[in-house]
């Protein structure tokens, strides 16, 4: 009785193995509704079907084996250390160890001065509000498009703008380095 159970467990896997590959040796993944129906032939199907399964396999293999080659940086911060752990750690991992200073020794502002200089046109009057506005038309499209009145309104407020992003940037970055001494 084992040798006919053994036997017909061999026959079994005999059929599912024929049938696997019969399902895959005419896998398409076309559809067979006329409405959608293709130009290519049945075997042509099947081949694009292959390639295209093909072409995914390789795709997410590549995607995995560089996924997995990526190297992962964890940070840790140590608040205080003495030069030996220092050293320990450097000869451990020597390529990807930084130390960043949370105190300077001497302070920014005594060896740097900073003194920005803008362009004359950002003290100007040009870029007032009350300028601006006095340029303003509301009959702008009466006249000729290549008229400068028609686009100085525009021209002027966005010079406003770009002093004052320059003004707030390098106020930003003065703040930002104030911070660190």
């Amino acid at each position: 009785m084992c040798n006919i159970s053994s036997e017909s467990s061999k026959g079994l896997f005999a059929v599912a193995r024929s049938g696997l590959v019969r399902t895959i040796r005419e896998l398409n993944m076309f559809s067979d509704n006329p409405y959608w129906s293709s130009a290519l032939t049945h075997s042509e199907q099947i081949l694009s079907t292959r390639l295209f399964l093909l072409f995914l396999f390789v795709s997410l293999l590549i995607l995995i084996t560089y996924t997995s080659l990526i190297v992962r940086t964890h940070s840790v911060p140590l608040e205080q250390f003495s030069l030996s752990d220092f050293e320990q750690l450097q000869a451990r991992y020597p390529s990807t160890i930084s130390a960043l200073c949370t105190q300077v020794s001497i302070p920014y502002h005594k060896f740097i001065q900073l003194s920005p200089k803008f362009h004359q046109i950002c003290s100007s009057p040009f870029i007032n509000d009350k300028w601006i506005s006095s340029l303003f038309l509301s009959n702008a499209t009466s006249h000729n498009i290549l008229d400068f009145r028609t686009f100085t309104f525009a021209q002027f407020q966005a010079l406003a703008l770009l002093c004052h992003t320059a003004y707030q940037s390098v106020n930003d970055g003065y703040r930002t380095l104030i911070l660190l001494i």
